[in-house]
């Protein structure tokens, strides 16, 4: 394929040359100059390139990477105070990181729904209500699984996809759910699929 693209660009630049060669008027000359160095860079990178071998692409797993992503659609009624329920809808890409010691903690998230699940778990005294300030009985890290429980029970939503990466930000060209807002145009969505065998590491 590199060849005969190679082969293209010669000839792009013979029949280039044959055509305006002999422009060197009102600057023409130095355009052409600066053209034909470009061409010709261009050239030479491609002559460069062989085809490419088939090198068998590592399968990422709980060994070999740094981060679990899992992509996550809502799909619960949130109960308010009232008694009244409100549909959630949302999305939201959680990421968890691998330690040093091999142990999973839930990194980052990338919208604000699912930012609980990166910070401690406060217990207060008493119930809540609004204005008045609890005493804080216990400060205890989440538990891994009660969070892989909430994201992939079904009760609240589903799991719409999830891997392995090495990658601290989720792949949103291949999956936007959870996608921030902020971002520049909304893609089209491409889901990944689940795939068969893969495992959640905690």
């Amino acid at each position: 394929m590199a060849k005969q693209i190679n082969k293209m660009l010669k000839a792009e630049l013979v029949n280039y040359i044959s055509v305006n060669g002999d422009m060197e008027t009102d600057g023409l000359g130095d355009m052409l100059k600066k053209d034909l160095v470009k061409l010709a860079e261009q050239i030479y990178a491609q002559s460069l390139q062989e085809e490419p071998a088939d090198v068998p692409v590592e399968k990422l797993d709980a060994g070999n990477s740094n981060y679990f992503h899992m992509h996550f659609q809502a799909g619960f009624q949130k109960k308010l105070q009232d008694g009244t329920e409100l549909p959630q809808d949302w999305g939201c890409a959680v990421t968890f990181r691998k330690l040093d010691d091999g142990k999973w903690v839930c990194h980052k998230s990338s919208t604000r729904n699912l930012a609980w699940m990166t910070k401690p778990k406060v217990v207060y005294a008493g119930r809540y209500e609004p204005g008045v300030e609890r005493e804080v009985i216990s400060v205890t890290e989440r538990d891994i699984k009660m969070l892989k429980y909430w994201l992939t029970s079904g009760r609240y939503g589903k799991t719409v996809s999830q891997y392995f990466s090495n990658n601290e930000l989720p792949e949103f060209d291949k999956c936007d759910i959870g996608k921030p807002m902020y971002t520049d145009e909304m893609q089209s969505r491409a889901v990944v699929q689940v795939k068969q065998g893969e495992a959640i590491p905690f």
